[in-house]
């Protein structure tokens, strides 16, 4: 029996061995991405944007060293995905663990480490045993991006929004959100952006331009996460003093 092989199959077969290549530097390139400034490990709920961001970063990656254009290049970023979220699930997972328990056991000190999980419902205030109120339902990622866009855009000492640099961001932002799926440029600007000034300007130089928040496009996007984004954003959270507590339990006192 004849076998027919099309040239989007063919030209994934041809990558395997890139992604094979590529798999180590790329996620050691993320998992520090994701980790900003602060060394500790990154929490277990941030597995799911660590994973998302690996696949799509190498499938982007492989697919713009081809010729390709239009939705010969979507195919096969989208086979490229699908292939390596399937076929590479089990190392990306494994690696992602591997580095939680080795900075777990040989970095972090315990108050470090229990800061750095605020899913336990308590906030370490200085020393082990001593907490405040507990979080009784945490903000999803999705409702910590809308604040802290809405927080960053009310910021005063922002640059100017003809500035630009900035109109070069929001138009590349506008550009990475446009095609079918989102492209690794949006993370690139993300990147990009040092201060939390820059992204209020930025998100407001882009509603004036497009007439609409960018909260709202990037709501319609299926090929990314929210929790992607967020892991994007979340290097501004101090300076716009975003918390992740959406509602406190209520301790009665037992007196």
């Amino acid at each position: 029996m004849k076998i027919i092989i099309s040239e989007n199959q063919l030209g994934l077969i041809r990558r395997i061995s890139e992604i094979e290549m590529l798999m180590g530097p790329t996620m050691d390139e993320v998992y520090e991405y994701l980790q900003g400034s602060d060394p500790s490990p990154l929490e277990k709920r941030l597995y799911g944007p660590f994973e998302s961001t690996v696949v799509m970063k190498l499938a982007n990656q492989l697919a713009n060293k081809t010729r390709l254009i239009g939705d010969e290049k979507v195919t096969l970023r989208n086979q490229l995905q699908r292939y390596i979220t399937n076929e590479y699930y089990t190392k990306i997972r494994d690696y992602f663990m591997s580095r939680l328990n080795r900075n777990i056991s040989e970095q972090m000190p315990v108050v470090d480490m229990l800061s750095s999980i605020p899913e336990t419902g308590q906030e370490v205030t200085g020393m082990v045993g001593s907490y405040s109120t507990p979080c009784e339902v945490s903000k999803t990622s999705s409702e910590m991006v809308l604040e802290l866009f809405g927080k960053a855009r009310g910021l005063s000492g922002q640059p100017s929004q003809t500035d630009s640099k900035i109109q070069n961001w929001v138009t590349r932002i506008s550009k990475s959100i446009a095609g079918a799926g989102i492209t690794d440029d949006f993370r690139k600007v993300m990147s990009e952006i040092k201060t939390a000034q820059e992204l209020g300007s930025v998100l407001n130089a882009y509603n004036k331009k497009f007439g609409r928040k960018l909260y709202d496009d990037l709501k319609s996007e299926y090929t990314i996460s929210w929790d992607t984004v967020r892991s994007y954003v979340k290097k501004f959270d101090k300076a716009v003093n975003l918390g992740w507590c959406k509602k406190f339990k209520q301790v009665t006192s037992m007196g």
